[in-house]
């Protein structure tokens, strides 16, 4: 494709966060990249692909991150923002496009955000969706790529506030020069793909229990965005699952990377969880009695914050563990076995409503491994047999059903 040609193309910005994004406001964590993969890049590659497709992450990290983002918010024939959980970056550029172009800006959002938008942007037409879970339902993706097509095919008019307000306002300087550049280097020195492309890898590689290839991307991507604590969470993760040069080590390098993250202080239910995950294993490794006591307080914290089902297990599990050490008292050891029969029993209670009052493609596989463990130690086997099956069915890496299977036999054991 030659310049010309590049540049004759129209450009699609998208400004949205990736991967999971928690709104601090409820703690609710949202899954961002399902609405990109299953609407906006279907909408475009099915209807309208006389558009160049750039995602805000594309280009960050590159030599000319400052210039070519605020110059695509500016000259982009058409921008797209999700502004889902209030994400401050979103929300920002989002308000930057307003100020500096009066048209083809279309905001999108769950529908639960929809309710309680910023006042500025009451007034605003938007795209809202359902919420969903891991997956977006087919019927819901087919409906809202639909409305999408036809928020593109209507653009053109004045949408942005400040110029319904002041449609003479100050017009930003002619930048047609560094506009072309920036879409050149796009297609060009990137390959029409840029970080999208390593964010995509490195999800199928830890899919396929890959974490040494995938901890080397996600390291690439962490370089590129340091702020990013989904990418920080990642490669934590995929560092102590990698067990090389051997577990200890791997363990070590995931403590420090997640640490990054403060979970002493955080709130994150994702942060508190692998922090939680690293030592338990330290304690399954050495034995030390303050592994286990650090593990139990950051499980414990996710737990209590939000009655969170992965935190919860686990901490049930610890408590467990600790109630069977040698070094603890049978007085303890009684206290101890009956705070995690609550905590099961708490876990399995409400999941259960979770799962009553929401559609299944909006509820986590992983809180399925969840009933199931928590059925198995309440002594109810039909139950864990059920949510067992659903759970298996719903896996899709083999690294998932091995922790589930290692899990259940250490809760034996410990009963």
């Amino acid at each position: 494709m030659g310049q010309a040609q590049e540049t004759k193309k129209k450009v699609c910005f998208v400004i949205m966060g990736f991967g999971k994004k928690t709104d601090y406001r409820n703690g609710r964590e949202v899954e961002m990249d399902v609405v990109y993969n299953d609407v906006i890049r279907k909408v475009f590659k099915k209807d309208f692909p006389e558009y160049i497709l750039i995602r805000a992450d594309e280009v960050a990290g590159s030599q000319i991150i400052d210039v070519s983002m605020y110059t695509l918010i500016m000259k982009a024939d058409l921008v797209i923002a999700d502004i889902t959980t209030m994400n401050l970056n979103a929300v920002y550029e989002l308000g930057t496009r307003h100020a500096l172009k009066p048209y083809s800006t279309i905001i999108m959002v769950q529908k639960s955000d929809a309710k309680s938008l910023p006042f500025d942007l009451s007034h605003s037409r938007v795209l809202s969706y359902k919420d969903y879970g891991e997956k977006m339902p087919k019927e819901e993706a087919k409906k809202v790529r639909k409305e999408l097509k036809s928020y593109i095919e209507s653009c053109g008019g004045v949408d942005s506030p400040i110029f319904t307000v002041l449609p003479e306002g100050l017009r930003p300087q002619n930048i047609e020069s560094e506009y072309k550049r920036v879409v050149q280097y796009f297609m060009k020195d990137s390959g029409g793909k840029g970080s999208w492309a390593l964010y995509e890898e490195a999800k199928a590689e830890m899919a396929l229990s890959h974490f040494k290839e995938a901890e080397g991307i996600w390291e690439k991507l962490q370089h590129k965005f340091p702020g990013e604590d989904y990418i920080v969470q990642q490669l934590a993760m995929a560092q102590y699952k990698s067990k090389l040069p051997n577990e200890e080590k791997a363990l070590q390098r995931g403590l420090k990377t997640i640490k990054a993250l403060n979970p002493d202080t955080s709130m994150d239910l994702e942060t508190l969880g692998i922090t939680g995950a690293i030592y338990k294993r330290m304690y399954q490794l050495h034995g030390k009695a303050d592994d286990l006591g650090q593990a139990i307080g950051y499980y414990q914290k996710g737990y209590l914050l939000k009655d969170d089902y992965y935190n919860g297990e686990n901490y049930a599990y610890c408590l467990l563990e600790k109630a069977n050490r040698e070094d603890t008292s049978k007085e303890e050891s009684v206290a101890l076995t009956y705070l995690a029969r609550q905590a099961f029993q708490s876990i399995a209670k409400r999941s259960e409503q979770i799962i009553s009052e929401c559609p299944k493609e909006q509820i986590e596989f992983w809180m399925y491994a969840t009933l199931s463990a928590s059925y198995y130690y309440l002594g109810d086997l039909e139950k864990f047999e059920r949510y067992r099956d659903i759970f298996l069915e719903r896996a899709e890496a083999d690294w998932q059903k091995d922790t589930y299977e290692k899990q259940l036999e250490e809760l034996k054991r410990l009963m």
